[in-house]
């Protein structure tokens, strides 16, 4: 079962948790979704290679920013788009450069390099960025809505 879901998947991997029959009967959606899990993913292994939480967290913020401004970019007219590429591309020259120092202490042969190696290439970066940041945006949705769930429909409505 498993081979023949991966076969009809195009080759990709579930995440795991999905389901196999719905992959095969929705495959877009979920195929997105397993990439946006595997870029996740790959991503975090990279952020332990990070020496504490402090610049985990402040290249975590880096790629915050990078986001932002790519969507500023994406809304904006055509100046405002000029000026949000230009900053865009120096915040993504500052993860490259970051990318290129993690990979120097990178074991050879591990996983960390090998995803460090795919991420030497700035479009696929690019993919990793956008996939890291909807699955958290994802989640952050999901925790809101646990909580509405929890609190129960009074939260919204006036008293």
């Amino acid at each position: 079962m498993a081979d023949r879901s991966i076969a009809e998947t195009g080759g990709k991997i579930l995440s795991s948790g999905s389901d196999p029959v719905s992959a095969i009967n929705n495959p877009g959606v979920n195929l997105e979704i397993s990439q946006e899990q595997t870029h996740h993913d790959e991503l975090e292994l990279i952020f332990n290679m990070f020496g504490n939480d402090k610049a985990r967290g402040k290249f975590k913020e880096l790629l915050d920013v990078y986001r932002e401004v790519y969507l500023k970019h994406r809304a904006a007219d055509v100046d405002g788009a000029r000026r949000a590429e230009f900053g865009r591309s120096g915040t993504h020259n500052d993860i490259m450069y970051t990318f290129q120092q993690l990979a120097l202490s990178a074991k050879p042969g591990s996983r960390e390099e090998e995803v460090l190696r795919k991420m030497a290439d700035r479009n696929t970066t690019h993919e990793y960025i956008r996939d890291w940041s909807a699955f958290e945006d994802r989640g952050r949705h999901k925790s809101e809505l646990q909580r509405f769930r929890e609190k129960g429909i009074h939260m919204i409505l006036p008293q």
